[in-house]
């Protein structure tokens, strides 16, 4: 495994597999970068697939009432992240037939196109294109 350097984020989730399901197999923006387990406890990180741009995504799994509580809400009322993308209505044409829900349509801004995709834990996830 190619180690690179570049900017990592949590998600507290429920459900590992769902994660992975979600931002790997549906999306495909996301690739499995590890998935490895010990006495208790198990590391699974996922890889953003844009070129150039390193983000690395690790899933930690809600064991607790406190943790249970942040599933779906980090972000609050926010995007929990921004995704860089090249091209952002392709990204939203490719989705929008699926079972993926979306804020809205995308919108274009003086800077550029963005659209927001709900992750099935309810986080908002802001695909942004720069012009």
């Amino acid at each position: 495994m190619e180690h690179r350097i570049g900017v990592t984020g949590v998600l507290w989730v429920d459900n590992y597999e769902k994660a992975i399901f979600f931002y790997c197999d549906q999306t495909k923006l996301f690739s499995l970068y590890a998935n490895t387990s010990g006495v208790g406890l198990r590391n699974v990180v996922l890889s953003y697939n844009l070129p150039g741009a390193p983000f690395y995504l690790v899933l930690h799994l809600a064991q607790t009432p406190a943790m249970t509580d942040l599933v779906g809400r980090q972000g609050g009322d926010h995007a929990l992240f921004i995704l860089p993308v090249a091209d952002c209505q392709d990204i939203y044409a490719r989705l929008k037939g699926t079972s993926l829900s979306f804020t809205g349509e995308p919108v274009s801004l003086p800077y550029g196109c963005q659209v927001t995709l709900l992750d099935p834990f309810g986080n908002k996830v802001c695909l942004s294109e720069r012009y």
